[in-house]
């Protein structure tokens, strides 16, 4: 019984260990998704409709982004980190496109702007998260994050604790 409830406290801590490690890449990814969701729309409602094919995509990068992220939240096999920071890089290659095509002509991408420096703004601060997002992204899968160490730590001092008590008996 002592197992079976020890087994069960592993789990559950694996299970809380897999929220607090992709908690941040949740809320980053959310955060460029309404980034994103804000530049479409502004984007449609502008009279050329082409202007929107940046911001669709990466608004729809993010969401596969964060269904990857729940894939890997319930453990699914096909998951996988690899496939979460190639995905970042590749809506890291299309912002840094849309940042190049700003800086040229900024009515290309934000007709619906007066000011370039804000145009630049918006893109390098979500360029920014997404650096961010990367970075915490590729630490989770060389499992270098913080939480993993815990994670580590505690199961190693479950392990010792049963050892102790097996000398003891």
């Amino acid at each position: 019984m002592k197992e079976k409830n020890k087994e069960q406290k592993l789990e559950d801590v694996r299970l809380s260990m897999l929220l607090s490690r992709y908690t941040f890449l949740r809320y980053m990814t959310s955060i460029e998704f309404f980034i994103y969701l804000y530049w479409l729309i502004s984007s449609l409602l502008s009279s050329n409709s082409w202007q929107a094919v940046f911001p669709f995509c990466l608004a729809f990068m993010m969401i596969l982004i964060n269904k990857e992220i729940f894939l890997l939240i319930k453990n699914n096999k096909k998951a996988s980190t690899k496939k979460l920071v190639k995905m970042l890089k590749i809506s890291m290659i299309i912002l840094s496109i849309s940042i190049v095509l700003t800086l040229t002509n900024y009515k290309l991408l934000f007709p619906y702007l007066n000011s370039k420096l804000f145009a630049i703004t918006y893109l390098l601060l979500s360029m920014l998260i997404i650096v961010l997002s990367l970075h915490n992204a590729t630490k989770i899968m060389e499992n270098k994050d913080r939480v993993y160490k815990k994670y580590e730590e505690y199961k190693n001092k479950i392990k010792n604790i049963n050892i102790e008590r097996i000398e003891y008996v």
